[in-house]
């Protein structure tokens, strides 16, 4: 199974993934700082720094080797954190919507994609459904979980929203 990590950060999801059984053949961030210890912690996965805004769905197969299977991630959430300014203009809002779209670009058999809980929120969640438009046609999306890290395993309390789909039957 060929997984693939965007937004991949320090690993927090690949972390999972390989404690999952699974191994992760690519990750992509553009943040080299973010990124310093990922290839330590993961020497068998590929890392590319890379603007996932300007990456395509056939150049994220070619890194990642051939065909994927799944692909998961968390876009940047400064944009919609309780904490945050809640800014409509920040730039980096419109990433969640590049993950979405590399999505259906690539048709993995399924996809996960986690971020603040605040993009549920009316302020944010035109974006989303924006976003989730781009895959409806090909995959069963489950509905919008809003889940408390706390609950599994980790050691602060942390609502995070997650979003995963499944392709749909080819006939």
């Amino acid at each position: 199974m060929r997984l693939v990590d965007l937004f991949c950060g320090s690993g927090g999801f690949s972390r999972g993934a390989h404690q999952a059984g699974f191994d992760v053949a690519a990750s992509f961030d553009i943040d080299p700082i973010l990124t310093s210890s990922y290839k330590y912690n993961f020497p068998q996965t590929e890392l590319f720094l890379r603007d996932v805004s300007q990456l395509d769905g056939a150049t994220l197969e070619n890194l990642a080797g051939g065909l994927v299977d799944g692909i998961f991630g968390g876009p940047p959430c400064q944009g919609f954190s309780d904490m945050g300014r809640k800014d409509p203009t920040d730039i980096r809002r419109q990433l969640l919507g590049h993950f979405f779209r590399i999505v259906a670009e690539v048709e993995p058999t399924f996809f996960v994609m986690e971020n603040v809980r605040g993009l549920a929120y009316a302020h944010s969640k035109n974006e989303l459904v924006a976003a989730l438009k781009l895959v409806e046609d090909r995959y069963h999306v489950l509905t919008p979980r809003v889940w408390d890290a706390s609950e599994f395993g980790a050691a602060t309390r942390r609502n995070r929203i997650f979003v995963i789909g499944m392709a749909l039957l080819q006939n």
